[in-house]
């Protein structure tokens, strides 16, 4: 994987007109942006693969885990919009910043939540 990644970087390096230019990587607020974006994203597709299989494992069909990943589809529409409403009011950064942050809590409630040494203000979900 890193020499495909020296071979990319290499190769738009030299082409005038790059898919990617390297060089906005530079600025702080895109690579910030960019490495957010990557993370979040990383865990909502990590939960997507994962949740059919872990409840799979607990003997649960395959028709209820697609309605557990359907309410997490419809959770997070209403909060995109309000979202978008919140950047428009309160500028760009609060509501990226702020996502993230919850996004960063659900596993962090979840893990302190299983394990009997760890304590995190959150609520308890040992049932699911």
């Amino acid at each position: 994987m890193s020499v495909g990644a020296w071979a990319f970087q290499r190769y738009e390096s030299r082409h005038p007109d790059a898919v990617l230019p390297l060089r906005v990587f530079v600025q702080r607020s895109f690579a910030a942006a960019a490495g957010g974006l990557t993370l979040s994203s990383l865990a909502f597709y990590i939960t997507l693969l994962t949740v059919p299989l872990l409840l799979h494992a607990r003997g649960i069909a395959g028709a209820l885990a697609g309605l557990v990943l359907g309410a997490l589809t419809l959770a997070s529409s209403p909060l995109s919009v309000g979202g978008g409403r919140l950047a428009d009011r309160a500028g760009l950064r609060l509501p990226a910043v702020g996502g993230l942050v919850l996004i960063l809590l659900g596993p962090v409630c979840r893990i302190s939540s299983t394990r009997p040494g760890l304590r995190f203000p959150c609520w308890s979900s040992r049932s699911v």
